[in-house]
């Protein structure tokens, strides 16, 4: 099964809690939810 990152459907704006679900038949979903970005210290 080949998956695309946006490559061919194109780029979609996401905001902080929206939600996106994507249907591979038999395989299964795949569920996302937008969360705000955390900042990380880096050792």
């Amino acid at each position: 099964m080949l998956v695309t990152t946006g490559a061919a459907t194109g780029i979609h704006d996401i905001l902080a809690g929206q939600s996106a679900r994507i249907h591979f038949g038999a395989a299964g979903d795949l569920r996302c939810h937008a969360v705000p970005a955390q900042p990380s210290i880096q050792p």
